[in-house]
């Protein structure tokens, strides 16, 4: 029962983070490198529910993570690049008053 419920609860953390990137692709962020990460997730932990090992449900778990931090990554350095466009028409507008 718990090793069914880790597995689906995997799979729940999957298609939420699924869901995040497809939400901020929309939005205009670049979510490729989430993306390529993500591919590889199914498979580990359709591996986890086969073995049944302790190792390879770590190893989902890391993904997951990994890829969460990816995602939020680039959204810090899409916003701070975007940041950092405006910047300059902020100082030509105090140059023009």
């Amino acid at each position: 029962m718990e090793v069914n419920e880790s597995i689906d609860e995997l799979r729940g953390r999957l298609k939420e983070l699924k869901d995040l990137i497809s939400k901020l692709r929309k939005e205009g962020f670049d979510m490729t490198i989430p993306t390529l990460r993500i591919t590889n997730i199914p498979t580990r932990i359709n591996i986890a529910e086969i073995t049944l090992d302790r190792e390879d449900f770590q190893k989902a778990k890391e993904l997951l993570e990994e890829t969460m931090k990816e995602i939020v990554l680039v959204k810090e350095q899409s916003l701070k690049k975007e940041k950092a466009m405006d910047m300059p028409n902020v100082g030509m507008q105090l140059r023009k008053q």
